[in-house]
């Protein structure tokens, strides 16, 4: 009797994808439950009917269509589809939507709600108002219980807002508040792991040297389905520490937002304090989870070391008579600089002979950082001894012994610095524009060890033969920023080097340091 137009809807073959047993996730599109704004992907309109069809989401608004722009025959519709992401199922939903049919002499606007497909079979109809059977619509244009179509134990790949003219023809200005969806809150069954891309790096992972003070881990995941969302640090089985990787602009943070609410790839940094283990040996595992924060790829457990004893020098013996020499291979200077902070201190004990135990004494160049063994060597035959320094933040260092293992302090060599600048990331997008448009300025820190309430940097243009500071920005605790900056007249038909400055301060143990610049052209 009446002929429906059909929606195609690809088919998941959830046998080739590896699952868990909670492997859902809950988004909202269009409005938060908060009543924000929510991102709309998932939905498209589509349909034959010559009918206005708008997503005023991103304003407040809903998805609408209406009013008809000219005549719309028999059976030509319109519609609003929501369709599962790649990987994923729709095991439930709550729709807000109000509804105004229209009939006069010889036409009609009709609504129905499929799942899956618009294909006119009883099981696919979730719900009906026609107006040729005398409904005059549903809803009252909130986002209330009035509005609200809720149906869950689903396994479906779309759901469909159809409205179709029949019998037509419709005419022109009719349906003028055909659909109105403000909200729709979507359960979906996620069928796919992320996966590890690369193997993971940093010396959070260092199995050579002992762990001291803040180490990192640096990753990167992709994911199909609903998005890499968290890293989550395991030390010997129970969880220490764990992130959102990339917020995506709000939408992968409880409550999500979109149907795809986190990025499908990201990468992040996760550091952990250790000294708040035990010295000795551990098991540490980097889990990442998916938007359902059940599916997951991890690396490890690896095996470390943990050495974070506070390690002080004997206050009654000076520096000029210390009988531990020390300094910094390869120079005979107290300080040097190292990108990575990676060098070596060798020296002698007077008076020492073959294996006597000598310490690397290692403390950060920040306020109120601890003092810590990170490096131990054995003395040669002639007294020698070469420690490793680890990468790592600017520090201070010292070679050290304890006369007898009992003893409270160190006898400690002169100070030794290495001063390691910071490092930062930077692009810019656009990276030509016109004079009077802005630059969309993003980046991060490197190295870790932001301080929790973020970082100071300063960006800077250079103009006339000058690096000139236009912006100073704080960073997230992740170390992350974003800013702009408006092109003026003036500045037509020109290109400007872009860069970060990172400046020491007290809580950040890294010197001054600076991005690689990138060039905006200016037209």
């Amino acid at each position: 009797m009446r002929r429906l137009l059909v929606v195609a809807v690809a088919t998941l073959l959830s046998v080739a994808m590896p699952a868990h047993a909670d492997d859902v996730y809950t988004t909202s599109t269009c409005q938060a439950p908060n009543g924000t704004p929510a991102a709309t992907a998932g939905w498209l309109p589509g349909g034959t009917a010559p009918m206005t069809k708008q997503d005023k989401c991103a304003s407040g608004g809903a998805l609408t269509a209406g009013p008809a722009s000219g005549t719309a025959s028999q059976q030509q519709s319109v519609t609003w589809t929501f369709t599962a992401p790649a990987a994923t199922r729709i095991l439930g939903y709550s729709l807000f939507r109000t509804v105004k049919t229209e009939a006069r002499d010889g036409w009609a606007w009709n609504w129905s709600l499929f799942r899956d497909a618009a294909d006119g079979l009883n099981e696919h109809y979730v719900e009906t108002c026609w107006a040729i059977s005398g409904c005059p619509g549903l809803g009252n244009g909130t986002v209330s219980e009035a509005t609200r179509v809720t149906q869950s134990g689903l396994d479906i790949g779309a759901l469909v807002a159809f409205a179709d003219c029949n019998p037509g023809g419709c005419t022109a200005g009719s349906g003028a508040q055909l659909m109105s969806i403000p909200r729709a809150d979507f359960t979906l069954r996620d069928l796919a792991d992320p996966v590890l891309v690369g193997t993971p790096s940093g010396d959070l992972f260092d199995t050579a040297q002992p762990l001291t003070g803040v180490r990192s881990a640096s990753f990167s995941a992709a994911d199909q389905g609903g998005g890499v969302y968290q890293a989550i640090l395991e030390v010997d089985g129970a969880t220490v520490t764990s992130a959102i990787i990339d917020d995506n602009d709000g939408d992968c943070v409880p409550p999500f937002k979109g149907a795809v609410p986190c990025k499908p790839s990201a990468s992040g940094t996760l550091s952990y304090n250790t000294a708040g283990l035990r010295d000795g040996a551990h098991s540490i595992r980097l889990v990442i989870t998916d938007a359902t924060a059940t599916n997951s790829a991890s690396f490890g457990p690896v095996q470390v070391r943990t050495q974070n004893q506070i390690a002080e020098c004997d206050p009654n013996v000076s520096s000029g008579s210390t009988p531990v020499l020390a300094g910094l291979k390869g120079t005979r200077k107290s300080t040097v600089t190292r990108a990575s902070g990676r060098t070596t201190v060798t020296g002698t004990v007077a008076g020492a002979g073959a294996g006597v135990v000598v310490n690397l004494l290692s403390k950060e160049r920040r306020s109120g950082a601890p003092s810590v063994v990170s490096g131990t060597a054995v003395t040669g035959a002639d007294g020698s001894f070469s420690l490793a320094v680890p990468a790592g933040p600017s520090r201070r260092l010292r070679a050290a012994r304890r006369i007898n293992a009992t003893d409270r302090y160190f006898v400690c060599s002169k100070a030794l610095d290495v001063r390691v600048p910071a490092r930062a990331t930077l692009t810019a997008s656009p990276r030509t524009l016109l004079a009077g448009s802005r630059v969309r300025l993003a980046g991060r820190l490197l190295g870790g060890r932001v301080p929790s309430r973020g970082k100071l940097i300063d960006v800077q243009a250079r103009e006339q033969g000058h690096w000139r500071t236009f912006a100073t920005v704080r960073t997230r605790a992740s170390g992350r920023f974003t800013t702009q900056y408006r092109f003026r007249a003036g500045a037509r038909r020109k290109t400007y080097p872009m860069r970060v400055r990172v400046r020491p301060d007290a809580a950040y143990p890294f010197a001054v340091g600076y991005s690689k610049s990138v060039k905006v052209r200016v037209r």
